[in-house]
């Protein structure tokens, strides 16, 4: 599928051209190429405390130029950010109210304070008795101190726990490649930190596995997955870089041997690629019309192979920003679609369709509510007719015969 490409900036000027000044991280800086003497040297990061070289070239001195700006603007972005979190937690305290991150350091606060709630404390960690994380990879620190404080009594031999017929354990599950959350502070190095904390749990110290089998996929796929993340460049320097180890990677037999031409006439592989979103989407749904006419699926319910049909195939997307020019390109060849998942209610295109008839039906002399259902799926009137008609679209729509006006339309437009 096409990603969109966003471009910012002025236009280029008419002489000299416009260069990109790499190394700066936050903007984009564009500078005049006849301006230029050598090429650009390299912007360090840049911090309020970080102290500037003194020029010593004759471009040098629009580099400290350019330093300058950036260190104001960041001291600004920084006092801004500081005024906006004293304003919130100020109208968090006037409500009464804590946001999901006091709510945890609030809890981890009071785990932290043993002397004064060693009580409360050890009834609590006495209530759990085996404790199940998923999604590991998307904790973060905080959260996972958390966890280890309530189980902290479990490797010191205290607690409640210990008395039970079934003694206590912790269970994490993560993968590191589906890591998503590091905006809300997740840190996927903290799978590794919580294996080796869980080890000296376990007398033997053997408290890890690896699941490697899959049973959603054919071995064509599991083998494309293995290539795929083997050929990313790893970085080893960092806790939290990404890793593709032996252990991660899917069993597949040797004989397995990957193709996306027309050498296998059943392989699962195939590559769609398009200049624009509409292209991309039509595309998918000439490769969509191809598998309805030839494909075969196995039924869930008799296990037989049978024709495919459009519930048998499903789109992902990245984003749902471009799921209704896949759906016209659908619609286009007369195969059946929907959202499934991603969009509230109120906001599948069904849904807007028949609010846009409840609301009409409810008021019929109003333009707007008319032109909303004139628009909608059901009717489906063009941009031009609905201008052609502006003004006259509530009496065009009621009126008993066909008025005149209509005649001055597209043919398309008089059939709906």
């Amino acid at each position: 599928m096409a990603l969109p490409v966003f471009k910012t900036g002025r236009s280029p000027p008419t002489r000299g051209g416009w260069v990109r000044l790499p190394g700066a991280s936050a903007i984009n800086l564009l500078l005049p190429q006849q301006f230029t003497g050598r090429p650009f040297p390299r912007l360090p990061h840049l911090s309020p405390n970080r102290p500037i070289q003194q020029p010593d070239g004759p471009f040098d001195g629009c580099v400290a130029q350019v330093h300058v700006a950036l260190r104001s603007r960041d001291v600004r972005v920084q006092r801004m950010f500081a005024i906006a979190v004293t304003e919130y937690e100020r109208e968090l305290a006037a409500r009464s109210v804590l946001d999901f991150s006091d709510v945890l350091q609030r809890a981890l606060d009071l785990l932290r304070r043993m002397d004064e709630f060693a009580q409360s404390r050890y009834r609590l960690k006495s209530r759990y008795h085996h404790v199940l994380v998923d999604e590991f990879q998307d904790t973060s620190r905080a959260q996972w101190e958390l966890v280890s404080l309530l189980v902290q009594s479990w490797g010191e031999g205290f607690g409640l726990v210990h008395d039970a017929p079934v003694p206590p354990s912790v269970f994490v599950v993560g993968d590191r490649k589906q890591s998503i959350y590091g905006f809300c502070d997740a840190d996927v190095s903290v799978l590794h930190d919580a294996a080796a904390y869980i080890e000296t749990l376990r007398s033997d110290g053997d408290a890890r596995r690896s699941i490697s089998h899959s049973f959603r996929a054919v071995p064509l796929l599991l083998a494309f997955v293995n290539d795929l993340f083997g050929s990313i460049e790893k970085v080893d320097r960092k806790r939290d870089g990404f890793r593709y180890d032996p252990s991660d990677r899917f069993p597949v037999a040797t004989d397995v041997a990957l193709s996306v031409d027309d050498s296998q006439s059943h392989t699962p592989l195939g590559l769609v690629l398009g200049d624009t979103v509409e292209d991309s989407a039509a595309r998918v749904a000439d490769e969509i019309t191809h598998l309805l006419a030839t494909g075969t699926v196995r039924d869930r319910e008799t296990g037989m192979a049978r024709r495919s049909t459009p519930g048998d195939i499903a789109i992902l997307f990245r984003s749902r920003e471009t799921h209704r020019e896949f759906q016209s390109a659908l619609e286009s060849r007369g195969i059946p679609a929907f959202v499934y998942k991603g969009l509230g209610f109120f906001d599948a295109d069904e849904i807007k369709d028949y609010r846009a008839l409840l609301r009409f039906l409810a008021e019929p002399t109003s333009e707007l509510r008319t032109a909303a259902l004139l628009r909608s799926r059901l009717v489906r009137v063009t941009d031009a007719a609905l201008a052609a008609m502006a003004g006259q679209l509530s009496a065009t729509l009621l009126a008993e015969e066909a008025p005149s006006l209509l005649d001055t339309l597209h043919p398309v437009d008089r059939a709906c």
